[in-house]
This record gives C-alpha cells, sequence and structure tokens, in this order.
C-alpha cells in the first residue's frame, strides 16, 4: 500500500517534469515567433520610413524646382524690362547729345 502511493508520487512528480519541460519549450517557441514577429515589423517600419522619405525628398525637389523656374521668369521679365527701358534711353540720350553739339555748333 505504501509502496503504491510512493509509486504514485514518482509518477505524479514525473508527469510534472514532462509538464514542466513541455511548458518551457512552448515558451521558447512563443519567444522565438514573438522575436521573429518583431524583426518584420522593424524591417517594414524601415521600408516604409525609407520609402516615406524618399517621396517626401521627391515632393521638396519638385517644388523647388518649380521656385527656381518661377524665380528664373521673373529673373529674364527684369532683364527685358531694363533691355527695353535701355533702348528708349538711348535714343533719348542719342538726341540729348545732337542737341547739344548743334547748340555748341552755333
Amino acid at each position: 500500500m505504501v509502496s503504491d502511493v510512493i509509486e504514485r508520487i514518482r509518477d505524479a512528480e514525473k508527469t510534472a517534469d514532462d509538464d514542466a519541460r513541455a511548458a518551457r519549450s512552448r515558451a521558447r517557441e512563443i519567444v522565438a515567433a514573438a522575436h521573429e514577429a518583431s524583426e518584420r515589423m522593424l524591417e517594414e517600419m524601415r521600408r516604409k520610413v525609407r520609402e516615406d522619405g524618399e517621396a517626401l525628398l521627391e515632393t521638396a525637389r519638385d517644388e523647388a524646382s518649380r521656385e527656381a523656374e518661377s524665380l528664373a521668369a521673373e529673373g529674364r521679365a527684369s532683364i527685358e524690362a531694363v533691355r527695353d527701358a535701355g533702348e528708349k534711353g538711348i535714343g533719348a540720350g542719342v538726341k540729348k547729345v545732337l542737341e547739344s553739339i548743334t547748340a555748341a555748333a552755333k
């Protein structure tokens, strides 16, 4: 009778040891799966950040290009206005010089 009780205690201890080993093994599997999932998530986030950064950079380049073209157009218009004003002034200047020369000759 006592030997039966001892045998059942040994069986229960063995079962408990087996259950503990299985639980530790399962815990390692869960941790490994979680680690793998977190690595995938990090890589996805890195990829997304790269894509967003590239898109932001492309947008900034486009805006800068449009602004540069606008400034260049304004510069060309200013140059044309100065050139036109200069050409008009040349005629008036030549007239003044001729008037001065003819006035001095009289």
